[in-house]
């Protein structure tokens, strides 16, 4: 059998170069896993699913509420129809 004999010369420039951005992209794809985990946690826990122990609206207290919100003027009638005219406004 022949063996080839191919010499294993010095590293050329390209491999060298090769071999030095894998061992330092190595440090940085370690800290960057733990980092997108955290994230994906992160982002998991921030809701979206559905949940059964929702509020339930009181009707009688959202009809109060629009009641209060239509028809219920606070007391500062003069101040939209004297000072601000809001009557003029809405008629023009």
């Amino acid at each position: 059998m022949a063996r080839s004999s191919v010499a294993k010369g010095p590293r050329t420039s390209t491999n060298h170069r090769a071999e030095i951005a894998s061992s330092q992209a190595l440090p940085a794809m370690l800290l960057a896993w733990p980092l997108l985990i955290g994230l994906a946690l992160l982002l998991a826990g921030c809701g979206g699913g559905s949940s059964s122990t929702q509020p339930t609206a009181d009707t009688d207290l959202v009809a109060k509420g629009k009641t209060i919100f239509r028809y219920d003027t606070f007391g500062d009638e003069t101040q939209w129809t004297d000072a601000l005219r809001m009557h003029e406004v809405i008629e023009s």
